[in-house]
């Protein structure tokens, strides 16, 4: 499940859902926006995040695809892994992977996942006030 479509599901049972979505700002300024999320709210606001397995490049499945609505083929990852952003410690960031149990990773590590699947990320608050 893509960000757009989880926080549709959260709107409907959550007050609040910050979504960091593909385009919009400069990397730079995501990498701090996701960091002064984390700083302040460690444990209670943790962010979703879609990198790939192992932070490896990404890969495409050469045996299926559909079409979206729109007319134009989708070729799927063959390797998108959804894993939780906790916070970060020594100039690393901590994640909890449900393959691989918590982790670091390498903030450019992590950084070049991500931005190679799009940016896809979404963090759910309870209210204005835990992402202040």
């Amino acid at each position: 499940m893509y960000n757009l479509a989880m926080r549709e599901v959260a709107k409907s049972h959550i007050s609040q859902v910050l979504s960091i979505e593909r385009g919009g700002k400069k990397r730079q300024n995501q990498f701090e926006e996701m960091s002064k999320i984390n700083r302040k709210k460690w444990l209670l606001v943790p962010v979703a995040v879609w990198v790939t397995m192992d932070y490896a490049p990404p890969s495409y499945s050469d045996s299926y695809t559909w079409i979206l609505p729109d007319g134009e083929e989708y070729v799927p990852y063959t390797n998108l892994h959804c894993v939780v952003l906790t916070g970060e410690e020594y100039g690393q960031y901590r994640v909890a992977d449900p393959i691989n149990g918590w982790q670091t990773v390498e903030k450019e590590t992590f950084w070049s996942s991500f931005d190679a699947v799009g940016r896809r990320a979404v963090t759910i608050a309870g209210n204005e006030e835990a992402l202040a």
